[in-house]
């Protein structure tokens, strides 16, 4: 058994943003193994509007790139899950909404 901890962060939110959210402090603070050994494996994604450019505009007024986030989330459950695996999820803003 492990934990498969989902972490979507908010409107251009990242990892490296300057104020880093609820959302990046506790995926950051996960450890790999808890007090008990076990296996913790954390995935993060930086919020839509993020990519700079146009994708800023867009992703942030009309929530472009969301659909990807929410793949890519399900892609990571989908290749790590295995029956008994706890799933937590957490989420910011638009991220509360993908995952």
């Amino acid at each position: 058994m492990k934990r498969l901890i989902v972490c979507c962060d908010g409107t251009w939110q990242k990892l490296d943003s300057a104020y880093p959210t609820n959302v990046v402090k506790l995926a950051q603070a996960i450890k790999p193994l808890d007090k008990m050994g076990v296996q913790q494996v954390v995935y993060y994604d930086a919020g839509v509007g993020t990519g700079g450019g146009l994708d800023t505009l867009l992703g942030g007024g009309l929530g472009k790139g969301i659909d990807k986030n929410i793949e890519d989330a399900y892609l990571f459950l989908c290749l790590n899950y295995v029956s008994g695996d706890e799933i937590y999820l957490f989420g910011f803003s638009r991220g509360a909404y993908t995952v």
